[in-house]
């Protein structure tokens, strides 16, 4: 994959084109960054939790503990690199 798919040229209910999904599941990495971008707001509605700040004051926000593993699940590569990195800290080995 070498050029970037525009809003324009994607389907008119806001699906990804077939071969992006072909191109992702084969590993190109500009494909997977096109999925990734393209469930972005999913993968932050989903990470949204009551957090609280300083003064104990309570209000909703994304929380990147939750949203950076849900991304990285959508790249094979750095799901990987993460739970290996996940497991050297809890002195494990993945």
């Amino acid at each position: 994959m070498t050029a970037q798919i525009s809003k324009s040229e994607q389907d008119e209910r806001g699906l990804l084109p077939y071969p992006v999904i072909i191109a992702a599941t084969k590993g190109d990495p500009e494909a997977m960054n096109i999925v990734v971008q393209h469930y972005e707001s999913y993968i932050a509605s989903l990470s949204m939790r009551k957090l609280r700040d300083e003064r104990g004051n309570t209000y909703w926000g994304i929380d990147e503990d939750i949203r950076v593993p849900l991304s990285a699940a959508c790249r094979p590569d750095l799901f990987s690199t993460l739970t290996k990195k996940a497991a050297q800290e809890n002195g494990g080995a993945a």
